[in-house]
């Protein structure tokens, strides 16, 4: 009798780098507790700022289900019932499932997880749909799996209430119950916002090492790219299939998200169509219903494997789907691999080699860059991730060739533990810039070679910066997430930028390789869960060396920019230990004092008053979501802007607000401080908020602070 293999039988561990951010709903992650949704589908919010409270990059307790259409009744629809050894079992994790509406589905198994003991409000011990948004969104995803995979059985876990939310207590215990009741595959259409200590890694991880293929849905909060990285957990990870939705024509619809990811590894890793057709003809969108046809595919090649009597393992499932999967014409941290090819992925089983009864499938994540939105320069190091998936525990011996192959830099030998993470650095030094190639192998004497091509030019840069990312734990926070726009707008206008994500980075050396270093969102609040409850355990603060290596910088002639947010966001009190070097602090204020979120795109204060000054010269207004500032010495204010206050008599005031700062030295040193990073966000440099001039404001502060202005 044929299995699949599990990495504790064949001694495999998972080995891999830690990813970091996307987030939901609302592009800034303002506040994640709430995500309500009107009857035009739009995302509305409004909170107070007085305190801190959970937001982006922070815990997610709760996790929302990706649907973005109302519901109406399924069509009954006849499927065939699973038989024999070619029965693949395949867990639903999602709202339960109306087996009544759906004809021909076999559910195996059914539990309900909706209960006080996972941090719910009420049980829910009923393991129909809970039709979250009046819909039965679970019915639907089984409803797909069974049509495109007519001989699978169902384990129905339910885990979302009828209010749309599902905890992660939740979603990690029915992960756990579906592998005890042998299930092949997990899918997932369900997601919330990634963050570090994410205890969905470790259950995912865990059932990828007991041999179970992990489907998820990348998300919802695409907004056509804009937003930068945005898939969800648990499709970040890489044991999980991701997900993204595409039209009839293999175009990312707008609402799916997108990649890279922090650390530059492609998600999603495949896309199938995001849309369904419900009685009636009402269509709903969703990467919730494409993940179930990526799941359905992953049941066909189980199946293919169960009926030739060969082993098959997660590892080789995600391979061998991704190695046949049809090209589109997006970029791959759009779509991933492409399009779902079936028929391909079981000829290709067909052909591959075998070791005993387990077919070798191995496939590397192409086209590493440059992409659309940078490009590279000399002396600038271009660290490039390369996913490695593979059947089994193996090693592969890696060779550089190729024109540009002087200047690529990684390990000889790679070891895969199916899912392998491969860092591959590229800086150029010499003159030689344009049309450089380089063509990456992976040799093993029992898989098929592997190879990866690059071509990229070089240029060389009018400046150097660094954007300081050192002290924050949003994954959103990169030249890939919500500064993608900036790294954009700066290398069109020949900016080199590189990024510095460690505190064990920030010594004076490697601060004076660059013109100007950008400090953004200092001193994140760190979360926790307590008792089903998001709270604070603490701050990214500096470190006294970190504090005296970026004095030291300013002292000989560097130049700084630190853009914080309102103490919601960020612990104001640690970031001001930074800014106090420069008689700079933030207030605990907030600038709009209320924020509503209206279809993704938060209303922001638009600043109109602004001294004469080379950053602001020919700028009408800029937009702002933050906190004010204060300042002494020599310190002078850029931009203000006036804001109602109460009195200790209870009257109403008009006061003015600092929000941007300027401070100008005797050896050259500049410095901008603000107190909202709302104006060079892809949203502001999109033109998505109020002002027009939010683009040619960031391009004349890194000027004026490298010296080119003023």
């Amino acid at each position: 009798m044929t299995s699949r293999v599990t990495l504790h039988e064949i001694q495999i561990s998972i080995w891999y780098a830690r990813i970091r951010d996307a987030n939901y709903a609302i592009p800034r992650c303002f506040i994640q507790q709430c995500n309500n949704i009107n009857e035009t589908g739009e995302d509305e919010m409004e909170y107070s700022e007085d305190v801190p409270t959970p937001k982006r990059g922070t815990a997610l307790l709760v996790m929302t289900i990706l649907v973005l259409a109302s519901f109406t009744m399924l069509i009954i629809i006849p499927h065939a019932t699973p038989n024999g050894t070619s029965t693949v079992r395949v867990a639903v994790i999602d709202s339960g499932i109306d087996q009544e509406y759906v004809g021909g589905i076999t559910i195996i198994a059914s539990k309900s997880f909706v209960n006080v003991t996972y941090g719910y409000q009420t049980n829910d011990t009923s393991i129909k749909d809970s039709r979250p948004e009046d819909g039965p969104h679970g019915t639907y995803v089984a409803a797909i799996i069974a049509t495109n995979a007519p001989f699978v059985g169902i384990i129905n876990a339910k885990v979302v209430s009828s209010n749309n939310r599902a905890t992660e207590e939740a979603i990690i215990a029915a992960i756990h119950w579906a592998v005890s009741e042998n299930c092949d595959i997990i899918n997932l259409s369900l997601g919330g916002q990634p963050t570090d200590n994410d205890p969905l890694k470790d259950a995912v991880e865990w059932a990828f090492q007991q041999g179970v293929v992990i489907v998820a849905a990348a998300g919802n909060d695409g907004q056509g790219g804009v937003s930068g990285s945005s898939i969800d957990t648990p499709a970040v990870y890489p044991e999980v299939i991701a997900v993204g939705g595409v039209d009839e024509s293999g175009r990312p619809y707008y609402y799916s998200g997108r990649g890279p990811l922090i650390n530059r590894r492609i998600k999603p890793d495949i896309s199938a169509l995001g849309s369904y057709i419900a009685s009636g003809g009402k269509v709903v969108y969703g990467t919730s219903f494409a993940a179930p046809r990526i799941t359905a595919g992953a049941a066909q090649v189980i199946s293919y494997c169960k009926k030739n009597g060969w082993q098959w393992t997660p590892g080789m499932v995600k391979a061998v789907m991704m190695a046949t999967a049809e090209k589109v014409t997006a970029e791959v941290w759009e779509v991933g691999a492409g399009l779902l090819n079936i028929g391909g992925a079981l000829r290709y089983l067909d052909d591959t080699p075998k070791k005993g009864i387990l077919p070798l499938v191995a496939w590397v994540s192409q086209e590493p860059g440059p992409y659309n939105f940078e490009r590279w320069f000399l002396n600038t190091t271009i660290e490039l991730r390369l996913t490695i998936i593979t059947s089994s525990n193996t090693s592969f011996h890696v060779y550089y060739s190729g024109s540009g192959s002087p200047w690529v830099r990684g390990p000889s030998v790679v070891y895969v533990n199916q899912t392998q993470e491969l860092k591959v650095n590229i800086e150029v030094i010499s003159n030689k810039r344009e049309d450089l190639q380089a063509l990456i192998s992976f040799a093993n004497h029992e898989y098929l070679s592997l190879h990866v091509g690059i071509s990229f030019t070089t240029y060389v840069p009018f400046l150097k910066v660094a954007f300081d990312f050192s002290h924050t734990n949003w994954w959103i926070d990169s030249v890939y997430g919500q500064f993608r726009e900036f790294y954009h707008l700066l290398g069109q206008n020949g900016v080199a930028v590189e990024e510095i994500r460690s505190p064990v980075e920030l010594t004076l050396q490697r601060l004076q390789k660059y013109n100007a270093v950008i400090v953004l969102d200092p001193c994140t609040w760190v979360y926790g869960v307590t008792n089903h409850t998001s709270t604070i355990v603490g701050s990214l603060g500096f470190r006294t060396e970190e504090l005296q290596a970026y004095k030291e910088y300013w002292n000989s002639g560097g130049n700084v920019f630190i853009i914080g947010l309102s103490n919601t966001s960020i612990d104001v009190a640690e970031a001001n230990r930074l800014t106090n070097l420069f008689n700079v602090s933030f207030n605990f204020d907030s600038i709009p004092s209320t924020l509503i979120s209206i279809g993704g795109i938060v209303s922001t204060t638009e600043i109109t008053k602004m001294i004469d000054h080379p950053v602001t010269q020919g700028i009408a207004s800029f937009d702002y979501v933050g906190c004010s500032l204060n300042y002494s010495g020599r310190t002078y204010e850029i931009a203000w802007t006036q804001v109602n206050v109460r009195n200790k008599t209870g009257q109403i005031q008009t006061v003015n607000r600092t929000v941007m700062v300027g401070l100008e030295s005797t050896n050259g040193s500049r410095l901008l401080i603000a107190g909202s990073n709302f104006f060079i966000d892809n949203w502001a440099l999109n033109n998505r908020y109020k002002s027009q001039d939010d683009r040619k404001l960031a391009l004349q502060a890194i000027y004026w602070l490298a010296g080119i202005s003023g």
